[in-house]
């Protein structure tokens, strides 16, 4: 997950999402297809390749395409509307056009920056090219309302922060190919995910982590989102603000179900402290040591089903 967002990763070939609230799509390389039909909060994020983005009025649709394809469209589906739509700039750096209630709309991330531009609108008002729809925004100035993050979502940073994690995870995405799945590849992201969540995987949740693996996903990647769950936090508290002391506390209880030993605290300590060992990377050391497998007995009965994995 990023932030309280589900995750979808696409291939490095032509991809289609059809978008359910509260979940954040990469397309990664290819000419990809997003579809937000009538979910709330579905983030699109596109990436090389010639994408196309649709969005029905009655949905809240974030748009970073994060590629700069002239083959890039976005397509408004037309649909009954109650009320007025008008346009906005969002922490004067982003575009939407939202209802008065601020309950449905469109949400174009760094509109401006040509890494993030759609080459072609589809609007209600017409079909235009980029620059002719940003000459028609930008001639009337007075008729543009101004919003902030916090009045949209309840936290000024909540935009930047959204950008700055799906950017770095878009900017992933393309440079990495997928993963083949072996075993011992199952095996990793299953003793993660019992490592990260303090408990036996259940089948869904481990293919949709195994899923996201095989489209490229970095373990690292893996163990900070367990890191960073609902899950995790609603257990043991926020990893980003808790002391690495108790991180590794956290550690030992969650992952290797006993008290730490003086010698190996020690040691985790100074390379965190000393070498600058991140968080994930020692949540990924904890779930691979011998100690752990010795322990996850489960891992011994997982096996394969045309592309699903069962234990």
């Amino acid at each position: 997950m990023i932030g309280s967002y589900l995750v979808e990763v696409g291939t490095h070939g032509a991809d289609s999402f059809n978008a359910e609230d509260d979940s954040i799509y990469f397309g990664s390389a290819g000419a990809d297809w997003f579809l937000n039909d009538n979910a709330n909060n579905a983030y699109f994020v596109g990436g090389s390749g010639g994408d196309y983005y649709a969005a029905r009025p009655g949905s809240i649709t974030i748009i970073q395409d994060a590629g700069n394809s002239p083959d890039d469209v976005f397509y408004e589906i037309t649909g009954a509307m109650t009320e007025p739509y008008l346009g906005f700039l969002v922490d004067e750096r982003h575009f939407g056009i939202f209802n008065l209630s601020l309950t449905s709309g469109v949400l174009f991330l760094d509109w401006k920056d040509p890494a993030n531009r759609i080459e072609t609108m589809s609007t209600s008002l017409g079909t235009f090219s980029y620059e002719e729809y940003r000459q028609i925004i930008e001639s009337s100035p007075e008729a543009l309302g101004h919003l902030s993050s916090e009045a949209l979502f309840g936290d000024p940073q909540y935009l930047d922060s959204m950008i700055l994690q799906a950017g770095a995870w878009a900017a992933h995405y393309e440079v990495y190919p997928g993963v083949e799945i072996t075993r011992s590849e199952a095996t990793t992201v299953a003793l993660l995910y019992s490592a990260g969540l303090g408990r036996d995987p259940d089948v869904h949740g481990l293919n949709f982590w195994i899923d996201q693996r095989a489209n490229g996903m970095s373990l690292e990647l893996i163990a900070g989102a367990f890191l960073d769950s609902p899950e995790f936090t609603n257990r043991y508290g926020d990893d980003d603000v808790m002391s690495a002391q108790r991180f590794l506390g956290v550690m030992y209880e969650n992952v290797l179900g006993r008290l730490p030993d003086t010698a190996g605290f020690a040691y985790w300590e100074d390379a965190m402290a000393q070498r600058g060992l991140a968080r994930e990377e020692v949540l990924m050391f904890f779930a691979d040591s011998t100690e752990n497998r010795s322990q996850a007995a489960y891992v011994d009965t997982l096996y394969q089903v045309g592309d699903d994995w069962f234990f």
